[in-house]
This record gives C-alpha cells, sequence and structure tokens, in this order.
C-alpha cells in the first residue's frame, strides 16, 4: 500500500528532476524584462504580427520566425514565440508571452509547462486557408504555398499556443487567453474595480476608442462580409461603445450592469447578422473553439 501511495505522490508531482512551475517562471520572466522597453525588442528583431485583440493585446514575433518548436521538442522558457503588447496610459506596456509548437495532424497538445494549468489551444492552419478557398481561391492558394515553403515544410501546420500573463495581474488565471482587467486599465480605470463579469470586461474593452475597430476588424475580413453588413454592425459597435463611455464615470456595479447588457445585445447582433458560412470562416481560425477572437 505504501509503494501504491509514494508511485500516485510521483505521478502527480512527475519527475523528480522535473523544472519546477515557479522556476520555469521565473527563467521566462527574467529573459523578457528588457523588453518592457517595446524600443528594445524592436531593435532585437520583434514585430508586430497583429492588431490588438480585445483582451489579449497585440501580439510581436521574432523576424527570423525562432524559436522555431516543433511537436517533441523540449520548449526552452526563457526563449518565447511571442511577446504580447498593450497600449496602457499612453504607452506600450508588455503585458504577456506565448509560446507556440508546431504539431501535426492527431497529434495532442504539447507539454508545456509543469503540472496541468496551462491552457493551449491550436490554429490549424489547413482549415484556416480551405475555409477561405470559396472566397479567396487564390489567396488560399498563395498562402498555402507560403506556408509549404517557407513556415512549415515539414507538414507540421497546426500550430499549438499558450499564453503566459506577465502583468496586469489576470484574475481568470495564468494560463488564460483573454485577461478581464487589461480593457479597464486601457480606459486609465483601476483594474480591481472589474465586477467579475466577462460580459462586462468585453462592454468595456468595446468602449476604447480602437475597441470596435479591433473586435471587428479581423472577424469581417475572415468572414469576407459583405460592404452592408461591414457598415451595419460597425455602426451598432459605434453606437453600444459611446453608450458604456457615457457610463465609465458611474458606480462599479451600475457601470459594469449597463457594459454587459451592451455587449450580449452587440453580440446577439453579430451573430443574427452573419450568415452561417461566414460565422463558419471565422470559427475556423480556432481549432475546436469559437471564443477566441481573430488577430487582425
Amino acid at each position: 500500500m505504501v509503494r501504491i501511495c509514494l508511485l500516485f505522490v510521483s505521478l502527480l508531482a512527475g519527475p523528480l528532476n522535473a523544472e519546477t512551475l515557479d522556476a520555469q517562471l521565473a527563467r521566462l520572466t527574467a529573459s523578457v524584462e528588457r523588453f518592457q522597453d517595446i524600443s528594445i525588442a524592436r531593435a532585437e528583431g520583434w514585430r508586430r504580427v497583429t492588431g490588438h485583440v480585445n483582451l489579449m493585446g497585440e501580439h510581436w514575433a521574432r523576424r527570423d520566425n525562432l524559436p522555431d518548436y516543433t511537436r517533441g521538442d523540449a520548449i526552452d522558457f526563457a526563449q518565447p514565440s511571442n511577446l504580447l503588447y498593450a497600449e496602457v496610459d499612453g504607452r506600450m506596456e508588455l503585458i504577456s508571452a506565448a509560446f507556440v509548437v508546431r504539431i501535426g495532424p492527431g497529434d495532442p497538445h504539447p507539454d508545456g509547462f509543469t503540472g496541468f494549468r496551462d491552457l493551449w489551444h491550436v490554429h490549424n492552419i489547413d482549415e484556416i486557408l480551405d475555409s477561405q478557398c470559396s472566397v479567396r481561391p487564390f489567396l488560399a492558394r498563395v498562402g498555402r504555398s507560403w506556408v509549404d515553403r517557407n513556415m512549415a515544410p515539414d507538414g507540421l501546420r497546426r500550430l499549438a499556443m499558450v499564453h503566459v500573463w506577465l502583468g496586469p495581474d489576470n484574475p481568470n488565471g495564468l494560463f488564460s487567453n483573454f485577461n478581464p482587467h487589461l480593457p479597464y486599465q486601457r480606459l486609465g480605470l483601476a483594474p480591481a474595480s472589474w465586477q467579475g463579469d466577462m460580459d462586462a470586461a468585453r462592454g468595456m474593452a468595446l468602449a476604447h476608442r480602437d475597441g470596435c475597430r479591433n473586435e471587428l476588424d479581423g472577424d469581417l475580413f475572415l468572414a469576407d462580409a459583405s460592404g452592408s453588413t461591414k457598415r451595419q454592425l460597425k455602426r451598432a459597435c459605434r453606437s453600444i461603445a459611446r453608450q458604456v463611455r457615457d457610463r465609465l464615470d458611474a458606480p462599479a456595479s451600475e457601470r459594469d450592469a449597463f457594459a454587459a447588457a451592451a455587449w450580449r445585445t452587440f453580440d446577439a447582433l453579430v451573430s443574427k447578422t452573419l450568415t452561417p458560412a461566414e460565422q463558419g470562416r471565422i470559427d475556423a481560425l480556432v481549432e475546436g473553439d469559437a471564443d477566441l477572437p481573430s488577430m487582425q
């Protein structure tokens, strides 16, 4: 019985020589400290690869596309694949990092960080390109050729990704995809004033001066929505965003309740307006998960 108990404990703890999660996070934090100054990141070859994703930030990657982790590789926690920045108080702040591992069809998520807390999601490049074939056949064909030659000549075209928040603190967890405190900081509000409703955080994100653009542009491009659909949704978003902004000085509970209701109204309008085919092209961005937004 003692041997069985010890075996069970060892399975939970992992190998005796495994690096602890705290040690992995300490290595990551130390390795990116200098990138708090975004000019240093630029000087070392980092470039922005997405616009601001609400509740997530801008993704930056190295110009040389390194590190290029593939299935089975040991991740160097001092070498993240992405840095994520967000404008807060007029200054670009480093808020998180991400690791990307290229895997193949049927491959499981990478082992990643010690323990079971890291949350991986997958961007399947083939599914994304396939979803665009009916509306952008030339772009899809060129994209697939570029991927085959430059990005994944080995056929590993599923991008498994995990985020690690460096600051502000994420109440949803260190490895969560979204940080509900971020919209509050960007609006000059205390993160602690968030009332705990993710819909409220999404509504508050719209209230930022670029909130509607960040929310819609990437999705509407992927959807290949018509001009009239784009105008309708952008007009509705701007109206809702103004209403949320008008209540930023209200008591936190009242403000957040309104922001949550505003988001639900807008989200319902988007669902009603987009066709199933348009929504399907958006959903193809993330394998098996329609909740992650597009990256502009």
